[in-house]
């Protein structure tokens, strides 16, 4: 009888840790939504600064400004993840980027990268934090599409271009003036309202290039090396062809 009681214990007890678990797993992944809800992108700058039309390389720098609007700080959890449900920060860059640099004001983390950006590890204090991230982009033709997701939404998206760098075309968004940044002229582009997980649908076109180098780039050498073949066997020939023709002639 004592084992008996003894088993439906040890039942008993396995049961309600079970339940126990399961609703503070469900509790504390229902708490972070709710903060990360909280969480909104007030300002989403971003800074084409360089175009290198030999290498066909632009260089981007983006600055934003985030409120955490809970009186705590916000803890990612990526544990949750699997569950399709969100309770991380992240933010959205173009396939194909090289050499991601972070900057910012949180206290300590870092970032991982994912498919198509990075998430934020480190907890976001409460109110106003900046953080700021640049990264390469390579273009073969004249334009680039940069299909910028925007997860937590943006209250504005400023966007800057050298002059003469291309032009710039997105939902949302339109061409608001030039701006003069140590002696140099950009041009600037404004959008603003955007909701949680809209794209930018990003366009760069009229790209600079170097003409004689994309020329170059496109050539194909088997080609090349075939055509090389061909007229020094033709060279050859002639030479031979005119040697045995003044022989003849002299005999």
């Amino acid at each position: 009888m004592k084992n008996k009681v003894l088993t439906i214990t040890i039942i008993a007890n396995i049961f309600f840790y079970l339940i126990f678990f399961a609703y503070e797993e469900q509790y504390v992944s229902s708490q972070s939504l709710d903060q990360l809800n909280k969480i909104s992108i007030e300002e989403y700058n971003m800074s084409i600064l360089t175009i290198d039309s030999n290498k066909k390389l632009i260089s981007v720098i983006t600055a934003i400004k985030l409120n955490n609007m809970n009186e705590e700080p916000f803890i990612p959890n990526f544990d949750l993840s699997k569950n399709n449900k969100m309770d991380f920060i992240r933010f959205s860059i173009p396939e194909g980027f090289s050499n991601l640099y972070l900057e910012s004001t949180l206290p300590e983390g870092g970032f991982i990268e994912m498919n198509e950006g990075f998430a934020l590890t480190a907890s976001i204090p409460s109110g106003e934090q900046h953080l700021i991230f640049n990264y390469e982009l390579r273009y073969k033709s004249d334009q680039l599409i940069l299909p910028i997701h925007l997860p937590h939404g943006a209250q504005s998206v400023k966007i800057i271009i050298p002059s003469g760098g291309g032009k710039i075309k997105a939902d949302n968004i339109n061409f608001s003036g030039e701006v003069n940044i140590s002696d140099k002229i950009f041009h600037e582009y404004f959008g603003e309202n955007y909701k949680n997980g809209e794209y930018l649908n990003l366009k760069i076109y009229n790209l600079p290039s170097n003409f004689f180098l994309d020329i170059f780039r496109n050539l194909d050498y088997r080609m090349i090396n075939l055509a090389i073949i061909i007229s020094m066997s033709s060279i050859i020939m002639i030479t031979i062809t005119l040697y045995i023709f003044k022989k003849s002639k002299k005999a």
